[in-house]
């Protein structure tokens, strides 16, 4: 039996929020596919997943993992999977409209041209709350001012583990 959530992830004890009722006893499988972790708060996801379930219930969890140690993740390389072609593609349409706002003259192909990933070990900047991980934030300049445009977060799995299971 598959019962589909509408609501906010961060917020899903909410009375907005439509959990499916337990019908039984079973345990419930929460699942969130891949990528979606790295753009929350993982610290309200998991306090607001700790409200909403029950003892028995599982999580399956789609996320980008790194090693035991951090230190072995290669910036240069990591960077390098955020310049591709593939990549400013998809953004530059979007980002040229936002940097637009910015600049008048600024356009989707110059922003992508403009974009600079910055890669971030560990729990700083507030981009990531779990230890161990890495996050690489690729940033466009335009008219001297910076706009992040997305962030991808990778985990050590041992720590993500452990930092889920304190709430």
């Amino acid at each position: 039996d598959i019962r589909l959530i509408w609501g906010d992830f961060l917020h899903l004890s909410h009375p907005k929020c439509h959990l499916p009722l337990r019908s039984s006893e079973k345990p419930i499988f929460w699942f969130l596919s891949g990528g979606t972790l790295g753009n929350l708060s993982e610290k309200k996801f998991f306090e607001s997943l700790g409200e909403a379930s029950a003892k028995g219930d599982h999580l399956v969890l789609g996320v980008s993992t790194v090693g035991t140690d951090t230190k072995r993740a290669d910036p240069e390389e990591i960077s390098k999977r955020y310049q591709s072609k593939a990549v400013q593609g998809l953004v530059s349409a979007h980002l040229g409209r936002v940097l637009k706002s910015i600049d008048q003259n600024a356009s989707g192909e110059m922003a992508s041209k403009h974009l600079q990933p910055e890669f971030i070990t560990g729990v700083k900047l507030g981009i990531t709350d779990v230890p161990r991980s890495y996050s690489v934030v690729m940033k466009a300049t335009i008219s001297d001012q910076s706009v992040a445009v997305f962030n991808h977060t990778s985990y050590c799995p041992d720590s993500l583990v452990e930092y889920a299971a304190s709430f």
